[in-house]
């Protein structure tokens, strides 16, 4: 007589809910604000750059203020963290280049550091937490 494997219902529904949750991640990872600290233009230091923040909420929503010599700009949007991918999208409301595409090099409580590759250049970031 052969032995059926019985799997109930909860208990796929609890094992289908990890593997999703594992395959992308956590907003809260990102969560609070983050200022620029290094940033870099084709590998070379960028000693002047413009005073930057990134803000990520919970509810997948950001905002990135620009301090600007005689302004402030200020531009929302949404936010997908792909953690296995190590990809950060960034979906700006408004604005001419709306959706750009980051990696995450790396990520920690304190850092956060990533890349972006355009055309005929590259970008490295550096960010700490601001508490």
């Amino acid at each position: 007589m052969k032995k059926k494997l019985f799997v109930s219902a909860p208990v796929l529904l609890f094992l289908l809910s990890l593997l999703v949750a594992s395959c992308s991640g956590s907003k809260s990872e990102l969560a609070g604000t983050w200022q620029l600290s290094a940033s870099k233009l084709n590998q070379v230091v960028e000693e002047g750059y413009t005073p930057l923040t990134w803000t990520f909420k919970d509810n997948g929503r950001f905002v990135q203020i620009m301090n600007l010599v005689d302004d402030t700009l200020i531009r929302e949007g949404d936010f997908t963290y792909d953690r296995n991918e190590g990809e950060l999208q960034l979906h700006f409301d408004t604005g001419s280049n709306r959706d750009v595409l980051w990696v995450v090099v790396h990520l920690d409580e304190e850092k956060l550091m990533v890349e972006y590759t355009g055309y005929g250049f590259f970008v490295e970031r550096e960010f700490v937490k601001l508490p």
